[in-house]
């Protein structure tokens, strides 16, 4: 009953049990109707890497529900900014400044320029990418 509620309504997953929450195959379908839902997940699955990876891997703006401490990850960073250049905006600071995850933001989205650090906003080669110099 819980996995076809939440194909209707992603949200509806705040509604299910703490033993359901902790489902894969329901908080997927969940993401996959409304990415929001993932804040209701379990914890145990919210701070699984392998999970949160195939996560991003499907669309990058999950990164603004996932743990700080997977924010701070440069494996689960750069898979979300492959698809979703933008997503770069919830990354950790140390990423924001990663010259790596930056440049694969910015092939995404030129728009994750501005989100990146003032380092390496000041970056010429960088500057010059985006064809600012």
């Amino acid at each position: 009953m819980v996995l076809e509620a939440v194909k209707q309504n992603g949200l509806a997953l705040s509604y299910a049990s703490d033993k359901l929450k902790g489902d894969r195959k329901i908080v997927l379908e969940a993401f996959k109707q409304n990415m929001r839902s993932f804040v209701d997940v379990s914890y145990k699955i919210r701070e699984d890497k392998k999970f949160v990876l195939k996560i991003v891997k499907k669309d990058g703006r999950a990164l603004e529900f996932i743990p700080e401490k997977l924010k701070s990850d440069k494996e689960v960073v750069l898979e979300a900014v492959k698809n979703r250049g933008l997503a770069l905006k919830f990354a950790s600071d140390e990423l924001k400044a990663d010259r790596e995850v930056v440049l694969t933001a910015i092939k995404s989205s030129v728009g994750a320029f501005y989100v990146a650090s003032k380092e390496i906003q000041a970056d010429k080669e960088i500057r010059k990418l985006v064809g600012f110099e």
